[in-house]
């Protein structure tokens, strides 16, 4: 990374190290999207039957912590109540 940043700093003119500069922003800005395309997918919520509830929950973890969390809705997508905790 330091030698991309250095070849901004070369003798260019102003002009040219603003463009440069936003060039290098923008092809990592573009690499960092492509990734997370790649590993995270869409998750689009759909609502529970009429008269029921619905609960999604996810967790997380390292090798010294984790913590899980959760949320309660309705049929008309209305919070009911929520909890996260470390476990």
């Amino acid at each position: 990374m330091s030698d991309i940043w250095h070849l901004a700093d070369s003798n260019w003119s102003p002009q040219c190290r603003i463009v440069i500069n936003s060039a290098i922003i923008h092809i990592l800005y573009a690499i960092w999207t492509a990734r997370n395309n790649v590993r995270l997918k869409e998750v689009i919520w759909q609502p529970p039957l009429n008269h029921w509830v619905k609960c999604n929950t996810d967790g997380a973890s390292t090798l010294t912590s984790s913590a899980c969390g959760g949320i309660f809705r309705n049929s008309k997508a209305e919070f009911l109540c929520g909890f996260a905790e470390n476990t």
